[in-house]
């Protein structure tokens, strides 16, 4: 396996690095090239106010991916709050393949030992004008949380954007996989197109350290596809009494 520089881009501060490994297969005419993995890098400016979401588009992926291979975002940082987000077409695409996906922070390997993680919930994030109620009565599932468009907020503000979100949260770093997995089997086919454009299923941990990582199998990315969701994660810092 060769390892060579797919992409390299700056966007908000943050150098983002695409390394791919590539494996060569002969035949008759000459070679065939197909990724075996693919390593997205965020690399931080060290200031608190560059951190922001990384998306990962379908763009960003090469044109030829094997099946069985990992996609692994490593983001080094000295920041505990962070997000990324795979877009739904990337899922799908992952899906098809059945990758793997791997998340590590200030190492190589998704190691969640490290994170001393305090809680950890799947949950699905819509942002909407609709009237939360309604996303409520199509998708059959009770929110966690809910906000409308219009209700007071603090410091005299209202709220210009619904939201609506759905969580499963349990103590310490449970089967991910068992987690992510059941939690979406409550959803119906057509979630996506319930929910509208900007939806999100994702993890969100709480961390007391930021080094450290997971991983979904080839089934929980699948599972989440099948839903036409984009595949996120939220990180924020968490403490022990």
């Amino acid at each position: 396996i060769e390892r060579r520089l797919l992409q390299v881009a700056v966007v908000g501060g943050r150098r983002i690095v695409a390394r791919l490994g590539i494996e060569q297969d002969r035949l008759d005419d000459g070679f065939q090239v197909a990724a075996r993995s693919l390593a997205i890098i965020v690399e931080d400016s060290g200031h608190a106010a560059d951190i922001s979401r990384a998306r990962v588009a379908r763009d960003e992926l090469p044109d030829q991916m094997m099946p069985g291979s990992t996609i692994r975002l490593t983001y080094r940082t000295s920041f505990f709050v962070f997000s990324w987000e795979l877009r739904a077409p990337v899922v799908a695409r992952l899906a098809r393949i059945g990758a793997r996906v791997e998340f590590a922070v200030n190492r190589d390997d998704p190691n969640p030992a490290e994170f001393d993680i305090v809680t950890t919930s799947a949950e699905l994030r819509v942002w909407t004008d609709r009237d939360p109620d309604e996303l409520t009565a199509g998708l059959g599932v009770e929110p966690s949380d809910l906000g409308r468009v219009g209700e007071p907020m603090r410091a005299n503000r209202v709220r210009t954007r619904g939201f609506w979100r759905a969580s499963s949260e349990r103590d310490g770093f449970p089967d991910l996989d068992t987690l992510v997995t059941s939690f979406c089997e409550q959803f119906p086919p057509g979630t996506a197109a319930l929910c509208g454009d900007d939806a999100t299923l994702g993890i969100v941990l709480s961390i007391v350290y930021a080094d450290g990582g997971f991983a979904l199998e080839p089934e929980t990315v699948a599972r989440v596809a099948a839903l036409g969701l984009p595949l996120g994660c939220w990180l924020y810092p968490g403490s022990r009494a």
